[in-house]
């Protein structure tokens, strides 16, 4: 999955299941059965006779994650600061602090920093079907965040703004607070979606 959402494979493009092998260092067995997870995902398509294809970046099928997200992740905003211990909201302190002391330069860091501050705010919800859900949507949402980087989209220093608001009230058991600034985020990405002028990236772009 790493390759596709890094955009080392690229979207609209096709890999056999030989090359994946190589690629990743692992038998054809175990790329067999990752490739059939992926594809239940919705990152890859098996096509007989014409190998893996990495799906291409659709600007409708991104919304639809958006629209998603935009329902779940301030619900397991809310549930984290209802139900949050001590030890998970120290652990959301330090991604904070970290993620903070990243120069906003290195675009890199503060996507997994990110993405991690997102997974361990559903994992504190306590809620293990809400988390489940939300993690395939945490990469979908990833690979589109690559293609906006190169496009000059995201503004990593209101990313890291949102992120305090969120942990914050988090951390201090505010359940409607968490819920909005976690909203917020979410919208902020939503419209960062729409700006993005192409509707799909394909192997040529």
């Amino acid at each position: 999955m790493k390759a596709i959402v890094s955009l080392q494979l690229r979207p609209g493009s096709y890999i056999s299941e030989s090359e994946l092998s190589e690629l990743i260092g692992v038998g054809r067995t175990p790329v067999r059965e990752a490739v059939q997870r992926l594809a239940i995902e919705e990152f890859c398509e098996v096509l007989p006779r014409r190998g893996v294809l990495v799906v291409p970046l659709d600007l409708d099928r991104q919304t639809d994650i958006q629209e998603v997200r935009s329902q779940l992740e301030p619900a397991a905003a809310r549930m984290a600061a209802e139900r949050i211990g001590d030890a998970d909201a120290e652990a959301l302190r330090k991604l904070l602090s970290e993620k903070e002391a990243v120069d906003d330069a290195d675009e890199n860091v503060i996507a997994e920093i990110d993405e991690t501050l997102h997974t361990s705010v559903a994992a504190a919800s306590k809620n293990d079907l809400l988390r489940r859900t939300l993690a395939p949507l945490y990469a979908h949402s990833r690979r589109h965040w690559n293609l906006q980087k190169r496009r000059g989209l995201k503004d990593p220093a209101a990313i890291k703004e949102d992120w305090s608001e969120i942990v914050d009230a988090i951390c201090r058991r505010d359940p409607a607070a968490a819920e909005r600034a976690m909203r917020a985020h979410v919208e902020a990405g939503r419209l960062a979606l729409l700006g993005t002028a192409a509707r799909s990236v394909d192997a040529s772009d």
